[in-house]
């Protein structure tokens, strides 16, 4: 806020890492940095991870001014770190694993008996999702499906329980009510791959022998989206990560 106010050239985000890097470090020791993001993409990011780092609210600021963000090492000043501006160049073309854990997955899918498959409504998925908005709960993904009738949220481990009454109190009567307890969310970004991402990345994990609960797709925006068991979580990165070649960013 005090660089959008003084309209600087650059605000810069000291921190500890060379910048936004490719996958976390834990998982992949080759991760590399993000030369460049755009707006768009550095929101998506904070979105997913809940970004010690990147955070929603430094973000809006800038965009509104077109402020660039460089983010970089305080131990290494002489590294250029990751610079987050409108418009990247194409060279640049951001490509990222994002990986989340401590989660839980709950669902309600409505029975094949007739009276209850066809009282199912969008409208009823959505009331749900409101009110456990309304309660404070953060959702991560929400995923319905008109066909299937059926919802899944992913919330934190902490609010899965609660989350689990408001379904039980929602869906009544010849719908299962399910709660997985221990999943994690690895989310691809990638500005390159185009329609190539989704086919490439559910591939490499089948290849794997992972295969997702939930595949969602961003709407808007250039991300994909899997659930997978908390104990495949590292196995999922580091393939994503080997198959789509974000180590060869810099």
């Amino acid at each position: 806020m005090v660089g959008a106010a003084l309209e600087v050239d650059e605000v810069c985000l000291w921190t500890d890492v060379d910048g936004i890097l490719t996958a976390d470090p834990k998982i992949v020791a080759h991760a590399v940095p993000l030369p460049e993001l755009s707006y768009t993409e550095a929101a998506e990011m904070a979105t997913l991870s809940g970004s010690e780092i990147l955070h929603l609210r430094t973000l809006m600021p800038l965009v509104a001014h077109g402020i660039p963000l460089r983010i970089a090492n305080i131990l290494s000043p002489e590294k250029p770190g990751t610079r987050v501006i409108a418009s990247p160049s194409p060279q640049h073309a951001a490509g990222a694993i994002i990986s989340t854990r401590g989660l839980s997955l709950v669902s309600a899918s409505a029975s094949p008996l007739p009276a209850v498959h066809d009282a199912w409504t969008s409208e009823h998925a959505s009331a749900v999702t409101t009110r456990l908005s309304r309660a404070g709960i953060e959702m991560l993904l929400a995923h319905q499906s008109e066909l299937e009738r059926t919802l899944m949220v992913l919330v934190r481990q902490p609010d899965a329980t609660y989350s689990h009454e408001i379904f039980v109190d929602a869906f009544q009567g010849g719908y299962q009510i399910t709660k997985t307890p221990s999943v994690a969310l690895v989310s691809v970004i990638s500005a390159s791959h185009g329609g190539s991402l989704a086919p490439k990345a559910v591939l490499a994990l089948g290849k794997a022998q992972i295969h997702p609960i939930v595949i969602s797709r961003a709407i808007v925006g250039s991300y994909l989206s899997f659930v997978v068991p908390d104990d495949e979580v590292m196995t999922a990165v580091r393939v994503l990560h080997d198959e789509l070649q974000f180590g060869n960013m810099e």
